[in-house]
């Protein structure tokens, strides 16, 4: 009897636990949009003509690109100009309108090249580190010059630092790229680290502050560049691109990809997400109705930019699930870092998220992984290999801020920055950016 009365008891607390899981779910289901999965048929098409047609990589080459010709030769020709004082132009700009893209193919133009005496690019994250970013730049001079970096390069402090490339560019025609400044102090930490001589050097900012970018040109008379969204013409035929292998929309889709393009507002990184959810469906109108569906449930908000963040969270909710956890995994890495695709590979396959697959290895089923990552733009390639096959790639910053936010949700990971790390007991994984006295704690 009493093992009897034992066991009921554990069978009510039992039952009271699957109650409130069951509650838990109904909750989330309600919350969440119910987003269409594919159907086998349509994932086995996607499958084969992904593997087969796809290869090992996607590469945005130029002529992937749309709407950057002319600002592109706007942009060199106003590098190129003959102008000897030393000049800072500004590219101004809300998030994913591409302004890294495009200034990123003015610096890897030949005319500028050849123009340009040294080149440097530095990329400002959020929570920058003076000392960090004048020793990337530093590297990046000394291989191009072609010594050896000091020998008390690791102990260098930011004065001796900035005295050190001062010296490189004495006398010389150069060309600094400081993409993403978020705030006016980076500006000023690093302002003097060039210098002011009469051989035509460029400085250019991106940043998506109209006034940091007014305040950086002016003292130089330099010209502040606002990058536009896209027009309608330039989104349909990325939106088109992006989704159908001729690049042109089946007529019975028309009219409901004109209603699903209209809510991306012209910003070229929320057309590229939807287009490649989009991509990995049929061409089915009922699909794509339920699709549009659920957008319009996510663009519900008043607020412009949490809508676009709801429009671009669709990417997240769309990936199949074995794809979902890989994807916050990418949380773990500090912003605007190139993460090496070799060492991801690794750590996704360490935690157990590569599925066994008798036909491939597991590090060839996780390069198919990052791959799809790739075909969905959900992640950046910014490196090749020798092959042509993806080296090193970094997630937008829109993008990281989505899956910062599910991580913490789904008690994924927590992040360590040494200035704001979350306080939770519950949490599976924890990323240290940055030590300080409050990781004892965990």
């Amino acid at each position: 009897m009493y093992t009897s009365l034992k066991n009921l008891r554990a069978r009510r607390r039992l039952a009271h636990t699957l109650r409130g899981i069951k509650a838990r779910v109904n909750d989330i289901a309600q919350e969440q949009p119910r987003l269409l999965t594919t159907s086998a048929h349509t994932a086995h098409n996607y499958n084969k003509w992904w593997y087969d047609s796809r290869g090992d990589a996607l590469l945005l080459e130029e002529s992937d690109l749309v709407g950057i010709e002319n600002p592109k030769h706007f942009l060199v020709n106003l590098l190129l100009a003959v102008d000897d004082d030393l000049r800072v132009h500004s590219v101004v700009g809300m998030g994913g309108l591409g302004k890294t893209t495009l200034v990123k193919k003015v610096y890897d133009d030949a005319k500028v090249i050849n123009h340009f005496q040294y080149r440097v690019w530095v990329t400002i994250s959020e929570t920058f580190k003076i000392e960090e970013l004048l020793k990337d730049a530093t590297k990046q001079l000394v291989k191009q010059t072609k010594q050896d970096l000091p020998q008390d390069f690791e102990t260098m402090d930011s004065n001796k630092l900035k005295e050190f490339i001062k010296n490189i560019l004495s006398c010389q025609r150069y060309i600094i790229v400081l993409d993403d400044i978020w705030d006016i102090n980076a500006w000023m930490a690093i302002k003097y680290s060039f210098p002011r001589q009469s051989f035509g050097s460029r400085i250019v900012i991106t940043t998506r502050n109209s006034e940091i970018g007014a305040y950086t040109s002016h003292e130089s008379q330099g010209v502040v560049y606002p990058l536009e969204p896209f027009s309608h013409k330039d989104s349909w035929i990325l939106f088109c691109k992006k989704i159908f292998s001729d690049g042109s929309c089946p007529p019975h889709l028309v009219s409901i990809a004109e209603n699903i393009l209209k809510r991306c507002n012209g910003l070229p990184l929320a057309i590229l997400v939807i287009a490649g959810v989009l991509a990995t469906k049929s061409e089915s109108i009922e699909e794509w109705e339920r699709f549009q569906h659920s957008l319009n449930i996510q663009m519900e908000s008043n607020n412009w930019m949490k809508s676009m963040k709801n429009l671009l969270s669709l990417s997240y909710y769309d990936l199949p699930y074995y794809l979902k956890y890989c994807f916050l995994y990418l949380s773990i890495f500090p912003e605007d870092v190139i993460i090496n695709k070799n060492i991801v590979i690794r750590l996704w396959i360490a935690e157990g998220f590569v599925r066994e697959n008798n036909k491939q290895v597991k590090e060839e089923v996780a390069e198919a992984y990052l791959n799809e990552l790739l075909f969905r733009n959900l992640i950046i390639l910014v490196e090749k290999a020798l092959d042509g096959r993806m080296r090193g790639f970094r997630v937008h910053d829109i993008l990281r801020e989505i899956i910062l936010s599910k991580s913490v949700e789904q008690n994924f990971t927590i992040i360590a920055t040494g200035q704001n790390t979350e306080s939770s007991n519950n949490f599976r994984r924890l990323a240290i950016h940055e030590f300080d006295d409050n990781i004892l704690k965990y």
